[in-house]
């Protein structure tokens, strides 16, 4: 998969998983307006809920090593200019324990894309309480779910 067919693939994901949310949609390479300058963002989604209007801000990362955190902190920092609501970090490979570690201080979900096309969330960036050591060890790392897309029609779409 190039990083172009990872960027539709994540695209068509968020696709699949915001439908039932109410006014969604995702755009991809949308150019945003921030306090310091302009970005092109790779995915960007929006949704209403709450009677409230959300923006999310999507990178996707198509490496062969660990994600660093000086990459969670160009999202954050992008997130931040722009006045967005989240920000969300796609990648094809795992994530250094100082990205996981920044990506939870500051509400950024991580999500982990494996070669089986699985879709791992590393973080949900959420304020969730911190786990008891029982907690830790009675549970996986990471919490799979599986993508329910056919991937040959996405990476179709992109020929």
């Amino acid at each position: 998969m190039t990083p172009e067919q990872f960027e539709v693939f994540v695209e068509e994901t968020l696709r699949a998983l915001g439908a039932p949310l109410s006014e969604f949609e995702v755009d991809r390479r949308e150019h945003l307006s921030g306090s310091d300058g302009s970005y092109e963002i790779d995915v960007t989604a929006r949704f209403q809920a709450l009677d409230a209007d959300f923006l999310v801000l999507v990178e996707c990362k198509h490496h062969r090593h660990p994600i660093k955190r000086e990459t969670v902190q160009v999202l954050r920092d992008r997130v931040v200019s722009t006045r967005a609501h989240k920000g969300m970090l796609f990648a094809t490979t795992s994530f250094q324990s100082g990205a996981v570690g920044y990506a939870r201080h500051h509400r950024i979900a991580l999500v982990r894309v494996t070669p089986a096309h699985d879709i791992l969330f590393q973080t949900r960036g959420t304020c969730a309480p911190t786990p008891t050591a029982e907690a830790l060890t009675s549970r996986p790392q990471g919490i799979a779910i599986t993508a329910p897309l056919d991937l040959e029609s996405v990476l179709d779409a992109t020929r």
